[in-house]
């Protein structure tokens, strides 16, 4: 489930505005496979419930 506030997805190049976080640390996150990268023809995107879980999982991982 996405949060009222934030679109279905977003590009990396927009992360800033949207959450943010600027775009090479979204394309870290990719790298290191904890986000997904979805292509549409050319654009590629995030999805908003994809950031989330990322951000839940951080509480996880400081024993939250």
């Amino acid at each position: 489930m996405t949060h009222p506030l934030l679109p279905v997805s977003f590009k990396p190049s927009n992360s800033k505005a949207v959450v943010g976080v600027c775009p090479a640390t979204i394309y870290k996150l990719v790298n290191e496979g904890k986000l997904r990268l979805y292509k549409h023809g050319t654009a590629s995107l995030i999805l908003s419930e994809d950031w989330i879980k990322y951000v839940r999982s951080l509480g996880d991982q400081l024993g939250d």
